[in-house]
């Protein structure tokens, strides 16, 4: 399998969050995909490992698609509930208003933000998403 990263940036071109060592995992009928999520906002810093179907790195490309022509307004990426969730709106002036959260597995610690992207840069998000497994 090629590895790829997923790189997310805000709308002055600074990466805020990553998906890193990207790789495909079979699990009886599932296909998974583990990836190192690292974020670098501003002081904060995070960094855990994991696992979501494939199918939710599909969903993940068809919304941003279709956020980018004009077809959606917001979505959800929470691939694994509550632990880790992106929400995507689209506002106004063209923009894209990204919420995140990320909880720990036992819930006693969770770090939450969000930062303003330019539709600029979902071309390159989606040529990156499409993983050739």
């Amino acid at each position: 399998m090629k590895t790829k990263n997923i790189t997310f940036k805000n709308n002055y071109g600074l990466d805020i969050l990553y998906f890193e060592n990207i790789e495909l995992l079979f699990d009886n009928e599932l296909k998974l995909i583990r990836f190192q999520l690292r974020i670098e906002f501003e002081f904060f810093r995070a960094n855990t490992l994991l696992e979501v179907e494939e199918f939710d790195f599909m969903k993940l490309n068809e919304c941003l698609y279709k956020m980018y022509n004009g077809q959606l307004k917001t979505f959800l990426f929470n691939p694994i509930g509550e632990q880790f969730i992106m929400k995507f709106e689209l506002q106004e002036n063209g923009q894209i208003k990204v919420s995140v959260i990320l909880n720990n597995s036992l819930f006693t610690g969770k770090l939450e933000f969000n930062y303003i992207t330019d539709q600029s840069f979902i071309p390159d998000l989606l040529k990156n998403l499409e993983i050739s497994f």
